[in-house]
């Protein structure tokens, strides 16, 4: 899990800038000394004369309570989120159907007042939540901190009516308010996702052509599953011979298996399927494998013994 958590510290004391001198032989020779006053060293945080004129709207903020007064802290709120490994504020996540995405969110104030209420809130920028299955539990609490869900469950129908092109993204905000008054305090988290389809290696696919049913236990069966992948066939292709993945759009029906006189001696729907041979002969035989939407592979298998 990560945890992500802003919190802003700005001191509001008056700085001095300091005055250096510069040498030079000029200055030297015509007995005169220059200083400089360094403006740029007046705020280890805020940099150049940017200080003098921000001071005065931070001393209005901290009078009006939008700044501790204590810890100098500039927004009375944090929120914080544990994510599912591989998620991180403001990142770009991929998402597949079936994946479930759970984040837990918290929002805490830094100093609580009796009379304060938080609140937790998800935004979007082009879709709303429930069009794509999204669950967000928002909460309100008094005083000290407010918890909030989002999971998210994609399934099959996301991509068949909203395709896998849009970037989803989701503003997690939490918000502090007064007993009365506007919200004075909030921080922000980001997610982006990106909802695809399950990757299937349909172009990479090479399937195995020979085995020796002969009873040694090595190469005994004809499996097109939980294989080891070929070496590569090409310096930017890799030859795979196991049945590409099923997704949304592609599944796996049947595999059919011929003798040379066209006779069907095996077939089976389960993609983990097991072929001994059945007791045929030595010989050629011939396969077709059927994914949905009609697509096919068509081969030979060598049955030697």
């Amino acid at each position: 899990f990560s945890t992500h958590q802003k919190i802003i510290k700005i001191d509001l004391y008056t700085p001095i800038s300091p005055i250096n001198q510069i040498f030079s032989d000029l200055f030297a020779e015509k007995k005169v000394q220059v200083f400089v006053k360094r403006d740029d060293l007046l705020h280890p945080t805020i940099m150049g004369n940017k200080w003098r004129k921000l001071k005065y709207n931070l001393l209005e903020a901290r009078n009006n309570e939008y700044v501790d007064k204590k810890s100098g802290v500039s927004a009375r709120l944090s929120i914080s989120a544990s994510f599912p490994t591989g998620i991180q504020n403001n990142s770009l996540v991929i998402v597949n159907p079936k994946d479930s995405i759970n984040i837990n969110l918290l929002a805490q104030s830094i100093e609580p007042r009796s009379r304060d209420s938080l609140e937790i809130i998800a935004t979007t920028t082009n879709f709303n939540l429930k069009d794509y299955g999204m669950e967000f539990t928002g909460g309100r609490k008094d005083i000290i901190n407010t918890r909030a869900t989002f999971i998210w469950k994609p399934d099959c129908d996301l991509i068949r009516s909203n395709g896998q092109n849009d970037t989803l993204i989701i503003n997690f905000i939490g918000k502090r308010k007064p007993n009365s008054g506007c919200f004075t305090a909030s921080d922000t988290i980001k997610v982006k996702f990106l909802l695809r389809d399950t990757y299937a290696h349909f172009d990479e696919f090479l399937p195995p052509n020979t085995f020796t049913p002969n009873g040694d236990g090595i190469n005994d069966v004809f499996v097109l599953s939980n294989l080891e992948p070929a070496p590569p066939k090409q310096p930017n292709g890799v030859q795979n011979p196991n049945l590409p993945l099923d997704n949304c759009l592609f599944k796996f029906e049947k595999i059919s298996i011929y003798n040379r006189w066209g006779k069907e001696i095996f077939g089976s729907s389960d993609r983990n399927f097991v072929w001994n041979g059945d007791k045929q002969t030595s010989g050629v035989y011939y396969y077709q494998i059927k994914y949905s939407n009609q697509k096919l592979y068509k081969g030979i298998i060598n049955l030697l013994k």
